[in-house]
């Protein structure tokens, strides 16, 4: 065991996401084999910040600088260094979750060299390099990086194809646990198919798109039965989306708005499957959550999500321009739950051999343990 701590510098720190909840569970999860940790964050405050609650009473430090303001000159990452610099000279590996701009990222580098060994810097990629920065004149900045965690093998050639040569570990997000499997609402009888969304109601998530395959679905439904559309989730885009659900004249769609982070298994359990239109994504924890559950995802093929839909029972991955194509995805995966095909049970099973958590954290520790004790890979 390092005597020495991990440190997690994330720089903005939301009261939800999946950065930020990736945060909680990883340090939650190293906790036994790394009692210090540190967490280096910007602008997170309040009380009532559930995910820092978590982390503090899990025993890490949280360094906090609360200046948030003037994001757009990267002004809170600037007056987080006197912060962050500290804990990262003390760290026996660093851990980052997203890139800091170029400038400050390259300086940290550098200042952490100053004094004694070299600190590694690991990033746990939550995106498709190219997918979501395009061909960035700034790939050089990954060098920086002793080892990147990525998420897919698709993201291991986005690397490679960016000229990084450092070490890539293809490791999952942590997933959800496991629970036990409630039976799909469709079991009732009453003829009521139920499509989830869980997200937030912003472009990214690609939302107008969800809607016109909803509105396919209501117009010929097969088989014959009632569909409902449930959005959990807000976002700015949430009025001008009702609007263009009465415009379009959907019936029985809902929005319930933001869910408690409590009330998101019930959530889930209420609805047969869910959808995933999103333009961009990372692994999305969000399609984990839903799959722990034992509820299959339809999604579009961006981030992740092809390969942890690589299993049939898992769900169906459908085209990001074609509503009628994503339509019938979504129709192919309720004649499965309708006659017994896919059940929680066989998404359960399927998704506990992909993703397992005790196996996943342990593939995490021994990139920790490896980075930690030569003081670079």
């Amino acid at each position: 065991m390092s005597p020495r701590p991990i440190v997690m510098y994330l720089g903005g720190f939301a009261h939800v996401g999946g950065i930020e909840t990736f945060a909680r569970d990883f340090l939650l999860a190293i906790a036994p084999h790394y009692p210090e940790r540190q967490l280096v964050i910007w602008g997170a405050r309040g009380k009532d910040h559930r995910l820092l609650n978590e982390i503090a009473d899990s025993g890490a430090r949280i360094f906090r600088s609360p200046w948030r303001w003037g994001c757009l000159w990267n002004l809170p990452d600037f007056l987080l260094i006197p912060t962050g610099l500290p804990a990262i000279r003390r760290a026996a590996a660093v851990v980052f979750k997203r890139p800091p701009p170029r400038p400050i990222l390259g300086f940290l580098r550098r200042a952490s060299r100053l004094f004694g060994p070299r600190i590694p810097f690991v990033l746990v990629m939550p995106y498709r390099p190219l997918e979501y920065w395009g061909k960035s004149p700034h790939a050089a900045e990954y060098e920086h990086f002793d080892i990147i965690a990525v998420q897919s093998q698709d993201g291991v050639r986005d690397l490679r194809n960016m000229g990084y040569r450092g070490r890539i570990e293809n490791i999952p997000l942590l997933p959800p646990k496991t629970s036990a499997p409630v039976p799909y609402p469709s079991a009732s009888g009453e003829g009521v198919i139920r499509l989830g969304f869980l997200g937030r109601i912003v472009p990214q998530k690609n939302l107008p798109y969800l809607l016109e395959i909803y509105r396919l679905l209501t117009q010929n439904p097969h088989p014959p039965a009632r569909f409902e559309l449930h959005l959990f989730g807000d976002g700015p885009q949430r009025n001008e989306l009702q609007q263009k659900c009465a415009d379009l004249q959907l019936p029985h769609v809902t929005f319930h708005g933001e869910i408690p982070r409590a009330g998101v298994p019930r959530a889930i359990d209420s609805c047969d499957l869910f959808l995933n239109t999103s333009l961009t994504e990372g692994q999305c924890l969000v399609a984990l959550e839903v799959l722990s559950r034992g509820r299959p995802v339809i999604a579009t093929p961006v981030g992740a999500l092809p390969e942890v839909l690589r299993q049939k029972e898992l769900g169906r991955v459908a085209p990001l321009d074609d509503p009628a194509s994503f339509a019938a995805s979504v129709n192919e995966t309720i004649d499965a739950i309708l006659d017994g095909r896919t059940t929680p049970d066989t998404v359960l099973r399927a998704f506990h051999l992909q993703f397992d958590y005790d196996a996943i954290v342990n593939r995490y520790l021994a990139v920790l343990a490896s980075a930690a004790a030569n003081g670079a890979p």
